[in-house]
């Protein structure tokens, strides 16, 4: 029964018709800005916002080599009217042949707003410059999306047992009182 009120609290943002809030799947890709790493990549960011805060989980999948790679990571940030600033916060899994550098980090920065009765996300990404790697930006573009069951992020997290994970505790505390 837990896990049921997790669910439709996650699903009411999505099937509420993505208002200006934030809580829901993002499907889109993120494109970066060198000429020397990797091109367009498939994006997925799960978000729960509550009083100006987002928390959630960034899915990220790119090509090296003829190989697909991917990464779930956390993360956290603050929305301030349609601009909102997300960072990692940890990596959950990924399927890299070594442990992804620690110290390196993404930042996204987008604006979310209507377009043609559909809800987006766009704007800019980076990571932040270590001792041994260069910083490295880009533009995210991504679109509310409604039906789950296309979300490779939400199927990962089902397999991990963390959909739960994308409702704060503090707001499902308050929708319980």
């Amino acid at each position: 029964m837990k896990n049921f009120k997790f669910l439709l609290l996650l699903l009411f943002p999505v099937l509420s018709g993505f208002s200006q809030n934030l809580s829901g799947v993002w499907i889109g890709t993120l494109s970066n800005d060198s000429l020397t790493v990797r091109k367009d990549q498939t994006f997925e960011i799960a978000l729960t916002e509550y009083r100006g805060k987002v928390y959630g989980y960034v899915y990220s999948t790119f090509i090296v080599n003829d190989s697909l790679f991917y990464i779930i990571k956390k993360v956290k940030g603050d929305v301030k009217g349609n601009i909102s600033e997300v960072k990692d916060d940890e990596v959950i899994t990924h399927n890299f042949k070594k442990k992804p550098e620690k110290g390196v980090h993404v930042q996204y920065t987008f604006r979310h707003n209507q377009q043609e009765n559909k809800w987006m996300i766009d704007g800019n990404w980076k990571t932040n410059a270590t001792k041994d790697f260069y910083s490295v930006s880009g533009e995210v573009k991504a679109e509310g999306e409604k039906d789950l069951s296309r979300s490779r992020l939400y199927q990962h997290l089902g397999d991990l047992n963390l959909q739960h994970t994308l409702v704060s505790d503090k707001t499902t505390d308050q929708k319980q009182e």
